[in-house]
């Protein structure tokens, strides 16, 4: 018994050993290839290695004009429309449009069949030709002496009842035709042929050429509002897509139970990027700084609640040395262990000059759909990051390609130089 429990304790102590030596040249391997015992690149054994730089696009500080803007939402409807809805029932008999296609006011969309309305036609034109004899013959007796002036215009009231009701049936007749009441472009077909038609909507006939949005908007913002003041509308999904337009009325009261009124926005006419029935956003100019440091929107990130904005500057000198550059050493030393260039492609620099992004608070102004102005934090011409800025923080080491001298010099937000970030990077 002895015996067994000797040998199970030299066992154990050797097994310790082996770990212990596996564990030694684990932690030399982790040591000298930098990582952190997580599996990522942390701090190093010798010296600290920059990560690496990533590829932004940047924009140069400026001087411009920047609105102020009240900013309302709404769906965009044409300001002539009509929903057309048969004025008699019947079977539908044929259909002469589809969505999309032109018409003329008075043009013909479809026709109904209804066999009382006809029957009902030809009796009240049996019924006006009969009464225009016994006129007629009431006429010509009154002549003669052979009847009275009481029985004469009986007969004449008669015949006015009957082209009374001739005229009716035949109106009600022509309601089996279905006609456009304005000119436009169809927009919706609810009817196929061989359905029964009737008390519903058959068409909706649009003119896309003359579209507003009626927004409902804060009575405190009223102030700052008034008729014919210049309104900027675009696309939700796309701000790139803008068309102009103006105030066209504000609607004379307030709506006492969301506190709001109506305010009638129509669209610059014949514009066709836009269309009925798209949800908009709609900027209207209520006031204007000119000469004023401008950036993009892009540029501005919040940070705590905080805007900043990052600008690119010269890394210190001894980042860009290269006699004392520890990637050679690491990458050196990577290589007499026998590991693949590709395990180094994540601890290697690109080449060319570094910089790094510098973190600036900002205390902004004016904020409109493209620009903000900037009370302070930035300087004329100094360069901003404006893509790739959500994934850097303070110091982050970047770089970027300037494609001529002219960009150290300020320019207008409108002129913003940038660059494309290539599809082969990896930020």
């Amino acid at each position: 018994m002895v015996r067994l429990l000797l040998i199970c304790f030299l066992f154990a102590c050797g097994g310790d050993d082996s770990s212990s030596n596996e564990n030694t040249e684990d932690n030399a391997n982790d040591e000298r290839r930098g990582r952190d015992g997580k599996g990522r690149y942390g701090s190093w054994a010798k010296k600290d290695v920059p990560p690496k730089p990533l590829l932004v696009e940047y924009a140069v500080v400026g001087i411009g004009a920047v609105t102020d803007q009240l900013e309302t939402t709404g769906t965009l409807e044409s300001i002539e429309q009509a929903n057309i809805i048969p004025e008699t029932n019947g079977t539908i008999q044929k259909i002469f449009v589809r969505e999309g296609d032109a018409v003329q006011k008075g043009q013909e969309l479809a026709t109904l069949i209804n066999p009382s309305l006809d029957a009902g036609a030809e009796r009240a034109k049996l019924e006006l030709d009969r009464a225009q004899r016994e006129a007629d013959k009431a006429i010509s007796l009154h002549t003669q002496g052979a009847i009275s002036d009481l029985e004469k215009q009986e007969a004449e009231l008669g015949l006015k009842t009957a082209q009374t009701a001739y005229t009716e049936a035949t109106r009600s007749k022509g309601f089996t035709r279905i006609r456009s009441p304005i000119t436009g472009v169809v927009a919706f077909v609810d009817i196929r042929e061989g359905e029964l038609g009737g008390g519903a909507r058959a068409f909706q006939v649009v003119n896309p050429r003359q579209l507003r949005i009626v927004a409902n908007v804060p009575e405190q913002d009223l102030s700052v509002l008034s008729e014919q003041q210049k309104v900027v509308i675009s696309a939700t999904y796309d701000e790139e897509i803008q068309v102009d337009g103006y105030i066209e009325r504000i609607a004379p009261v307030v709506d006492p139970g969301s506190g709001t009124v109506k305010v009638f926005i129509n669209l610059e006419a014949d514009q066709t990027l836009l269309r009925p029935g798209q949800f908009v956003r709609a900027q209207i100019e209520t006031d204007v700084h000119t000469d004023v440091i401008a950036i993009p929107k892009g540029a501005i990130v919040y940070k705590d609640g905080e805007a900043v904005a990052f600008v690119i500057e010269e890394a210190p000198p001894e980042a860009n040395d290269e006699d004392e550059d520890p990637l050679k050493e690491l990458n050196k030393s990577s290589k007499e262990d026998g590991e693949s260039e590709e395990e180094n492609l994540d601890t290697t620099v690109a080449e060319g000059p570094q910089y790094i992004a510098s973190l600036r608070r900002l205390e902004l102004g004016y904020i409109d759909s493209k620009f903000a102005e900037v009370h302070s934090g930035l300087e004329t011409g100094e360069l901003i990051v404006t893509i790739g800025n959500a994934a850097i923080r303070d110091q982050s080491a970047v770089r970027y390609k300037i494609e001529s001298d002219e960009t150290s010099e300020a320019t207008a937000p409108s002129e913003i130089q940038s660059v494309e970030q290539p599809a082969e990077v990896n930020p």
